[in-house]
């Protein structure tokens, strides 16, 4: 069977409930789901495995969730993604990921999900 692996660092939840509400429809689309919390003890468990802990079989899924944290992936994402290592890739169909990434509410101004660049210019003068 096919596995859907959700690499999920989640500062404040929203990133585990998009993962959370992702999974059934992965699980109807034929996928076996599981989450595997980013934090500083998984990234040491990996790099003391050689970045080489995760199987991965044709047509497994690696899906990366986190928040934006100024304009950026948090530091601690970067650090795991590393750490992970290259997968070996054999003949055949290449392993797939997909990144999802979740922003929150600059304030009550603005919508949800802006992603600040635009706050910035527009209230540049406001600013300084």
């Amino acid at each position: 069977m096919r596995i859907a692996r959700f690499h999920v660092f989640s500062g404040t939840g929203n990133s585990r409930h998009l993962g959370a509400r992702l999974a059934p429809r992965l699980e109807g689309a034929g996928f076996a789901t599981e989450t595997r919390e980013v934090s500083a003890a998984e990234i040491h468990r990996l790099r003391a495995a050689g970045g080489d802990a995760i199987a991965r079989a044709e047509g497994d899924l690696d899906l990366f969730i986190f928040p934006v944290y100024a304009l950026a992936l948090p530091r601690i994402m970067d650090r795991y993604m590393r750490s992970l290592g290259r997968p070996r890739i054999s003949a055949g169909p290449r392993p797939r990921a997909a990144i999802l990434c979740t922003n929150g509410r600059i304030s009550a101004r603005w919508r949800d999900g802006h992603e600040g660049v635009r706050f910035l210019r527009s209230n540049h003068q406001a600013l300084s």
